[in-house]
C-alpha cells in the first residue's frame, strides 16, 4: 500500500486522525459503559457517617420524642415580623426545631416590596445574636442598598417570595406547631 496519493500528499495524517476518533470514540463508550448509574433523588454518599440525634431521657413532654420533622410552616402563612417570631417562640430547642426557625427567617427576608426598616431591624434585635457578623444582622441596610437582592434571577421590581413548602401536597394551615 502506498503513504502517498497520486499527488504527492501523504496519507499519515488520515490514518493517524481516524485512530485517534476511533480511540476516543471507544474511550467515551467503555467509560458510560463501566460508569455506576446514580439514583435519582439519592444524596451523595460520604466517608464520614451521619449522626443521629439520640435521645437522653424517655420520651414524654418536652422530650425528643415530641418533635415533628419540619414542614416550613412553624410561624404561619404569612412573611411577615409576627411570623418569624411566632416561629422562633414556638420552635423546641432540636434540629428540626432550628430548621423551622431558619424557614421562617428565610421566607421573611427573601421577598419583595422587602420588608420595611422598622420589622428587618425588629429581626436584627429579637432573633440574630451578637455573634452575628455585621454583614448579615443590617437587613434593613442590605434592602436600602440594592433594588435586587436576587442578583438577576428576577426582574428587579417584580414581587416574589420564597416558597418552603410543595403548595400542592402539603399547604400551610396556620395550624401547626412543634410537637
Amino acid at each position: 500500500m502506498r503513504m502517498v496519493t497520486a499527488s504527492g500528499r501523504s496519507r499519515w495524517p488520515i490514518i493517524i486522525g481516524a485512530t485517534v476518533l476511533v480511540v476516543a470514540i471507544s474511550g467515551g463508550i467503555a467509560y458510560t459503559a463501566t460508569r455506576p448509574t446514580p439514583t435519582p433523588g439519592a444524596a451523595p454518599s460520604t466517608a464520614t457517617a451521619t449522626p443521629t440525634p439520640t435521645p437522653t431521657s424517655t420520651a414524654g413532654a418536652g422530650g425528643i420524642g415530641d418533635d415533628v420533622a419540619p414542614t416550613g410552616c412553624l410561624g404561619g402563612q404569612d412573611r411577615n415580623v409576627n411570623m418569624v417570631l411566632a416561629a422562633q417562640a414556638d420552635a423546641k430547642h432540636t434540629t428540626y426545631g432550628a430548621v423551622e426557625t431558619a424557614t421562617a427567617f428565610y421566607r421573611f427576608i427573601w421577598q419583595y416590596p422587602y420588608p420595611s426598616a422598622e420589622d428587618a431591624n425588629t429581626i436584627t434585635n429579637e432573633v440574630m445574636t451578637a455573634n452575628t457578623p455585621a454583614s448579615y444582622a443590617d437587613l434593613a441596610g442590605t434592602y436600602a442598598s440594592t433594588d435586587d437582592l436576587t442578583t438577576g434571577d428576577v426582574e428587579p421590581g417584580t414581587p416574589f417570595h420564597l416558597s418552603t413548602t410543595k403548595r400542592s401536597t402539603r399547604p400551610c394551615t396556620g395550624r401547626e406547631t412543634a410537637g
